[in-house]
Formats: C-alpha cells, structure tokens, sequence
C-alpha cells in the first residue's frame, strides 16, 4: 500500500456558514509489485473545498468542488484527471439518525477519453445504540 498523506481545515467565516478545505497525497511512483516499479503509476494530488449551510433548521445544505490527478497514467502515459461538483442536504430523523443525499457531477480527462459522470447517492445514517443513554444504574 502506497504511503498517503491528508488534511483538512474547517472554519466558521459567517454564522450558518462553514468552509471546509482538504488536501490529499499519495506516494504511487514507487509502488513495487514483485521487486519491479510500474512506470503507469504517479504520485497523486486531490484538492478539495466545500461549504455547509446550516440556516434552515435541522437541512444542512452542502456543495463542493474536487480536483483529483489520478496515481495512474492512461495508454499514452499521460495523467487523468477529475473534477467535480458536488451537491448534497441531510434529513434528520428524531431518535434515529439521518437521511443523506447527495448529486456528483464528474468530468474526467485522458489524453484520449473524456468522461462524464453522474452519480446519485443515499445513504441511510444512524446513531449507534451505545450512545443513546436511556437509564442510569447507580453511577
């Protein structure tokens, strides 16, 4: 497994509003495979920025922008590359967790193929049951 690196920032610039800042690195070019390096592998970059509204009450509205160098080269040894848009909200449900949804739009680019994506995801969230506390037992 390639060493990889990452981090983030998140700050509240206004009230209801907060910006959300990642950075991503993968170490792939000295990727071995039995004691031999692949020259199709590279070091990869994924650049992230986003931003959460929370001004309506219990809907977060969230959307954001990546940019991604892939950590391998296409057939003419050149680097792909992706971008995306992402939109997406929550709906909290009392005592459970939430319902997430969330619309990517991704461009991705080689030397000779473009791509465009559209992906729809639902995820279902919920609390896990350790940390609902219903009684107390003498502590």
């Amino acid at each position: 497994m390639p060493p990889r690196i990452g981090f983030g920032l998140s700050f509240k610039p206004i009230n209801d509003l907060i910006l959300c800042l990642d950075y991503f690195y993968r170490n792939s070019k000295d990727i071995k495979i039995n004691d031999s390096t692949f020259a199709i592998y590279r070091n990869s970059n994924k650049y992230s920025i986003g931003l959460v509204y929370n001004h309506f009450d219990q809907h977060p509205l969230r959307i954001g922008y990546r940019y991604y160098d892939w950590y391998f080269a296409d057939h003419n040894n050149k680097l792909i590359n992706e971008q995306a848009i992402t939109f997406g909200s929550s709906i909290f449900i009392p005592k459970f967790g939430s319902f997430d949804l969330a619309l990517e739009l991704i461009h991705r680019q080689g030397s000779s193929l473009t791509e465009n994506i559209g992906r729809l995801n639902l995820t279902l969230h919920y609390e896990e049951a350790w940390k609902i506390r219903k009684r107390r037992w003498g502590y």
